[in-house]
């Protein structure tokens, strides 16, 4: 089949994609939870 060779880089691609996601998740779920830093005395 031709898309034999193909498979091993389209499951490198979505892990890629799934981490991008999950990185991009983090950074929202970060920013929409910031809080004040602790005052200096």
């Amino acid at each position: 089949m031709a898309q034999e060779p193909i498979r091993f880089w389209m499951l490198i691609v979505f892990l890629r994609g799934a981490l991008v996601l999950a990185g991009a998740l983090l950074v929202i779920k970060h920013l929409l939870t910031l809080r004040p830093a602790p005052a200096r005395t």
